[in-house]
């Protein structure tokens, strides 16, 4: 990732890419519309984007949506901070909390404990 000293791959994403790469020509645009032109952020996110998540009864959202959402999968899996950090390419876990979105699930669950605590007859404190 540029500027934070770290690398992340997918080795899937990885190996596509590397065909990809190896069919590739040197003068064309790896990722081009079918005339051979650079695609346009705009275009993908109209055309391809948000029908797909409009087809999925998902919420429209750009691609930064998806570091935000691989952020709270991460924390609903309980995935150890320093995979967190890295997957995301921060520096800091401060950055890497920002990213974190409390699941419904989640929340009920800890509204939940904590109410086991608080009425389990000893003021909350653990035995």
């Amino acid at each position: 990732m540029p500027g934070s000293g770290t690398s992340r791959s997918s080795p899937v994403l990885l190996e596509r890419l590397t065909q990809m790469v190896e069919f590739h020509k040197p003068d064309d645009y790896l990722f081009a519309t079918k005339k051979g032109t650079p695609l346009q952020l705009n275009n993908v996110l109209n055309r391809q984007l948000h029908p797909l998540l409009k087809q999925l009864g998902i919420p429209r959202g750009g691609f930064h949506d998806f570091r935000h959402a691989n952020a709270s999968l991460m924390a609903s899996v309980n995935a150890p901070a320093p995979v967190k950090k890295g997957r995301l390419g921060h520096t800091s876990l401060l950055v890497t909390g920002k990213y974190e979105h409390v699941s419904s699930a989640d929340d009920i669950r800890v509204s939940t404990e904590i109410d086991n605590l608080l009425t389990s007859g000893n003021g909350g404190r653990k035995q």
